[in-house]
């Protein structure tokens, strides 16, 4: 489902991806070590992009992160959220 437009925005550079499926993929931030993913549905909904988060890889579960529109948003939520956990790390 993902177009391969879709996943070159991926940077793997920013992203070690673990998994890849039809429906989703699965990523770690390099920088913080967080869990990630990225799903695609295809509902009648206009934010068709699920993002998923967990701390780290040992946590046992995700959470809803947020919904977006497009996977270029979804990845600049990522970074975004990126940014926030940098600034307060010590």
């Amino acid at each position: 489902m993902f177009t391969n437009t879709e996943k070159s925005l991926i940077d793997k550079k920013y992203f070690k991806i673990v998994r890849e499926t039809e429906g989703f993929i699965e990523v770690i931030s390099k920088n913080t070590k967080h869990c990630w993913i990225i799903q695609k549905r295809l509902n009648k909904g206009k934010r068709k992009i699920y993002l998923y988060h967990k701390h780290c890889e040992k946590a046992e579960y995700y959470h809803q992160h947020n919904r977006t529109f497009t996977v270029r948003q979804a990845i600049d939520e990522i970074k975004g959220y990126d940014g926030y956990v940098l600034r307060y790390v010590d």
